[in-house]
């Protein structure tokens, strides 16, 4: 048994059909590419300095004429002394913050020539919904014309070969990354921190959110970058963090698989959320050397998954193409409904540890409930510590009935033994609370969590989100300790799915429901707050474990927040934190 699937694959082809209708294949009517190139950049160098054998200067050009006004961008370009006709790569910053000179000069140390600008969120408000009605006037469709301007005055620089230009970009400037990818010829490879395409499959970005749902025609079939990418041959690598809350998992896979290039790849990077490990930076930044340089041999490219049965249990298999010695290999699995808009920011995905042999690599595809569905996909990760991911595959609880259940013990909240690679994670991705104590801990692994003391008639308080399985009961453990007796408020708070109750995205979970059957995903946000679950348990100077249960009764839900609070003036310990699926039988 063996199914290749993506989420939300009939909405992804309804996307690329829309697109096919609005003309996807030609330039888009939004973007003049000829005047963008040709117009005059009237461009001037407003300081310039050396750095350790690289120039860097503060730029301006002209980006666009608005009428009367001539709308100029300024910028921060990079290149190492003497440079000449060297691969250049245009920098979107993320948050489209004012440029500096952090990434220009990351890239022109490697050999690079790289430029950085500042859009003009001033002349255009970057954040205001994305104006539908007057496309060409939109907020973004501006926004990226500033960037292409700055493709146009890479161009021209002598220090650059205009035939090896890039684009990268985080967050914000990952979309942008993608948006210039697909709607400018003039680029050649590209990468992004966390960004894909296809929005209406899952975002935070306001301008989309906030957008009017009869503006989807026009978003879909003039702008987005998602619809045009099956037209576009470029090599782009897209690193995604699997809990990313400002670009939903979904929305990144589905614009990787709609991208026909050979040479793309993906580094899917479970139990991240819109941060990576140093080594996944990295692989980014050194994407360049080889589809620009020219400098490094092609990152791995994993097959497929195949699914085999073998005594009633299902294995994962999959290969490789590539020369770089793989280091280690890990089957990927997330449970529940794969589905748009339904909890995936703290949908919990299980690492499970692959064998490597012959050139390929197996995994035990764990079932512990027949009724799941689930996403799956492998990670293979290099020498020098490369990760790439096969393409993602779906498999239905309906194809699973006959398979032999196997018991599994998931932690959804991976983090709770706050040693210090996780508590380094926690700070990582900005969501360590509480202070670090690897002098008190329980158990093997040293580290735990000590509350801060009440201050100002408050108790001291720590909060963490919790990754979950979709609609399914939870049970929290942990262990507590004090210097003293002291009684502990523990809550576990339910929380409302990102963007339910927004006209916009109950249109799109609406019609996701019709077209897969899940009832689920048609609701409508609960009236009343949802569940808060809670116990007082008293810490002493042993350690003692408190459990709490938490059923959502089948209601869909984003996740939960655990709060751990103590009034008392004692010093109080957190640690062994689990939350625990509940499968069905």
């Amino acid at each position: 048994m063996t199914r290749i699937a993506i989420p939300c694959a009939r909405l992804t082809v309804a996307l690329l059909t829309l697109a096919a209708l609005a003309g996807a294949a030609e330039p888009s009517p939004l973007f003049d590419l000829r005047d963008i190139a040709e117009r005059p950049l009237e461009a001037r160098v407003l300081e310039r300095r050396e750095d350790a054998g690289v120039v860097v200067e503060r730029i301006e050009y002209l980006s666009q004429q608005v009428g009367d006004e001539a709308v100029r961008v300024e910028g921060v370009f990079a290149h190492p002394v003497g440079a000449s006709r060297v691969p250049g790569i245009f920098w979107s910053q993320g948050g489209m913050a004012p440029a500096g000179d952090g990434f220009p000069l990351i890239f022109a140390r490697k050999g690079y020539a790289c430029l950085c600008v500042t859009v003009r969120t001033d002349r255009w408000n970057g954040f205001a919904p994305f104006d539908a009605a007057r496309p060409h006037e939109a907020n973004l469709v501006r926004l990226a014309i500033d960037q292409m301007r700055g493709i146009s005055y890479l161009a021209q620089r002598p220090e650059v070969d205009p035939d090896r230009i890039g684009v990268a970009g985080a967050s914000y400037g990952g979309f942008f990354a993608n948006v210039l990818a697909v709607h400018d010829p003039r680029i050649k490879a590209g990468m992004s921190f966390f960004a894909g395409s296809m929005q209406t499959l899952g975002s935070n970005l306001p301008q989309v959110l906030a957008m009017p749902a009869e503006g989807l025609a026009a978003w879909n079939g003039l702008f987005e970058p998602g619809t045009r990418w099956p037209h576009r041959d470029v090599p782009f690598l897209w690193a995604a963090a699997s809990n990313d809350h400002w670009f939903h998992l979904p929305a990144v896979l589905a614009t990787y698989t709609a991208a026909p290039s050979p040479h793309k790849r993906l580094a899917l990077i479970p139990q991240w959320d819109h941060g990576f490990p140093p080594t996944v930076d990295q692989q980014l930044i050194d994407w360049f050397d080889v589809h620009l340089a020219g400098t490094r041999a092609a990152y791995n490219a994993p097959s497929a998954l195949e699914i085999r049965s073998a005594g009633g249990h299902r294995n994962a298999h999959w290969s490789w193409k590539g020369g770089n010695h793989v280091a280690r290999a890990d089957l990927v699995v997330s449970y529940g409904a794969v589905l748009p808009w339904l909890g995936w920011p703290l949908r919990h995905h299980e690492i499970l540890p692959a064998t490597i042999g012959d050139g390929v690599a197996e995994a035990l595809l764990p079932i512990p409930e027949h009724g799941l569905d689930l996403l799956v996909y492998g990670n293979l990760t290099d020498e020098r510590g490369v990760v790439t991911t096969t393409p993602p595959l779906v498999i239905l609880a309906a194809e699973l009935v006959d398979a032999a259940l196997t018991p599994l013990m998931v932690n959804a909240f991976p983090d709770g033994d706050f040693s210090a690679e996780h508590t380094q994670r926690l700070r990582g991705t900005a969501v360590l609370s509480g202070v670090p104590d690897d002098r008190v801990f329980h158990g093997e692994v040293s580290g735990s969590i000590r509350l801060p003391p009440p201050a100002l008639g408050r108790p001291g308080e720590i909060t963490y989100l919790l990754a979950h399985v979709p609609l399914r009961a939870h049970r929290l453990r942990m262990q507590l300790r004090a210097d003293g007796p002291a009684a502990v408020e523990i809550a576990v708070q339910a929380l409302a799915p990102d963007h339910w109750g927004t006209p916009l995205v109950d249109r799109l979970r609406r019609e996701q429901a019709a077209i897969h059957g899940h009832a689920e995903l048609a609701m409508a946000p609960s009236p009343t707050p949802p569940p808060r679950f809670t116990i007082t348990a008293v810490a002493s100077t042993g350690w003692t474990l408190v459990e709490l249960d938490c059923d959502p009764q089948g209601l869909p839900y984003g996740g939960y927040q655990l709060t751990v609070g103590c009034a008392e003036p004692v010093p109080v310990w957190v640690d062994s934190v689990e939350f625990i699926p509940q499968w069905r039988r």
